[in-house]
């Protein structure tokens, strides 16, 4: 399996069984691709079993943008992690470099399965996800998400149905 970590940086992801592609806008010992993500995933359609996006999102300026790109680089029907500060955490409040947080709903947006979803999100984007977990670390601050990327013509029972300890 073919795995993106996007935002690697100092602290990357490790997932057993998988080949990781590690993405930063910076370079470093374990990056493979830089590139600043407010411009994109510079990858080939279709080419990855799974997306990491821990701790990045909240520094990039268009979430609809990324979000789009990692559906446009999974192979259908596979996931994305993604983690991100909540609002009113002290993580969120204390670094510089976030221009957004998040709250419990915040990506509910991409998913038709939910209220929010179904209202407005087909408003700003054709691709639907589905969220399969959500967790909440009120203590830590964050909020962990594993969600499916749908794609149209997917085989059926075309997925990977593994987790990830977020932290």
């Amino acid at each position: 399996m073919l795995a993106l970590d996007l935002g690697s940086g100092a602290h990357p992801t490790k997932a057993e069984g998988m080949t990781m592609v590690h993405l930063d806008r910076a370079e470093g010992p374990e990056v493979s691709l830089v590139c600043d993500l407010d411009y994109g995933i510079p990858t080939p359609s279709n080419i990855f079993d799974v997306v990491f996006a821990l701790d990045v999102i909240e520094h990039l300026q268009d979430v609809v943008a990324i979000m789009n790109e990692m559906h446009r680089v999974l192979v259908p029907v596979w996931k994305a992690y993604i983690r991100g500060p909540l609002w009113g955490s002290f993580d969120h409040q204390t670094d510089p470099t976030h221009v957004r947080c998040f709250t419990e709903q915040s990506f509910d947006f991409f998913d038709d399965s939910t209220e929010f979803g179904l209202q407005n999100g087909q408003l700003y984007t054709p691709h639907r996800w589905e969220i399969l977990k959500k967790d909440l670390n009120t203590t830590g601050g964050s909020l962990c998400l594993e969600m499916e990327a749908l794609k149209p013509n997917a085989p059926d029972g075309w997925c990977s149905r593994w987790a990830l300890d977020p932290r």
